[in-house]
């Protein structure tokens, strides 16, 4: 996994702020058990584009894993409102 994201801390600090390398981040701070931090970069990914529902869909279940309800609940629906598919997808949190 080091590789996957071995790239991401250099694209974060030369200020690229797009809603993938976010995104991408974010799933390696959840998979690294940082659930804070993916929850915040999934936050700057929404931010930097409200129409990623693999964002919203990340970030519910951060939110769950925090034990976080009813704002996992509400990014859950957000993320199936933009993109009914997007549970299936196989690129998840």
């Amino acid at each position: 996994m080091a590789a996957s994201g071995a790239g991401l801390p250099k694209a974060i600090n030369a200020g690229v702020k797009s809603a993938a390398v976010l995104m991408n981040r974010g799933v390696c701070q959840a998979r690294l058990g940082k659930t804070d931090l993916a929850i915040a970069d999934y936050t700057s990914a929404i931010t930097a584009d409200p129409a990623s529902a693999l964002a919203y869909w990340n970030r519910s279940q951060a939110y769950r894993k925090k034990g976080l309800a009813t704002k996992a609940a509400a990014d859950r629906k957000k993320a199936l409102e933009l993109d009914p598919g997007v549970a299936t997808r196989p690129d998840l949190f």
